[in-house]
């Protein structure tokens, strides 16, 4: 999963070339669902891409974020034999801090 909207992300890396129009922030507001999102790397279809996707609208904030989080976590674990998140920095972005408190660890 990659949770930065920033330009430096892990999406790209792991999907050269493909544009991710729709993903984390979108599955967190409700408006799509995981699978719908995840795309396969044409580097090695072993693994899958959860892009960070476009701002949103109207973006979930606060404990309904964490909440939130916490089951699309759950969700990926269900589906995945692995589920690694590249979230920015914690001291940066308040928002990586929910990721961290619904994950098993943190590097």
């Amino acid at each position: 999963m990659d949770t930065g909207a920033a330009g430096d992300d892990v999406t790209a890396r792991l999907l050269p070339g493909v544009l991710a129009a729709d993903g984390f922030e979108q599955v967190l507001a409700g408006q799509r669902g995981l699978t719908d999102c995840i795309q396969l790397s044409p580097l090695n279809d072993a693994v899958a891409v959860l892009g960070s996707g476009a701002a949103t609208p109207s973006p979930v904030r606060g404990a309904a974020r964490s909440k939130t989080a916490g089951l699309l976590l759950a969700e990926a674990r269900a589906c995945f034999d692995v589920v690694l998140i590249d979230t920015p920095a914690l001291l940066r972005v308040a928002d990586a801090t929910a990721l961290v408190g619904a994950s098993d660890a943190a590097v």
